[in-house]
């Protein structure tokens, strides 16, 4: 949305003039094909070949956080919403919020 609203307001030849608004729209572009395949369906489809493709993800992370930076806008909070989202990733950390959210559901 955030990049709909950018091309609506500045036009589309405007992506291309600065670093920052390049990898944002690279960004973009890998999250495309992420949309549509982001789906049971698709995973059953392309197998092996499925995380290969989802793992595009911290790629388009990567550049989005670096195009926030260099706005030099708010990227900090960003980049700890980020950071939690890959910090409850880690398996051992993941096994135990289901863990307490499966307890939780018991209660």
């Amino acid at each position: 949305m955030h990049f709909v609203i950018f091309i609506w307001a500045e036009g589309f030849s405007e992506t291309f003039t600065q670093f920052n608004y390049i990898a944002g729209f690279i960004a973009v572009l890998i999250l495309i094909p992420l949309l549509f395949t982001s789906s049971r369906k698709w995973m059953k489809k392309l197998k092996r070949t499925w995380k290969k493709l989802q793992s595009l993800a911290y790629l388009a992370i990567i550049l989005s956080l670096l195009h926030v930076a260099i706005l030099e806008k708010t990227w900090m909070v960003y980049a700890i919403i980020v950071g939690i989202g890959f910090f409850i990733r880690i398996p051992v950390i993941k096994e135990k919020i289901i863990a307490l959210r499966t307890k939780q559901v018991k209660l």
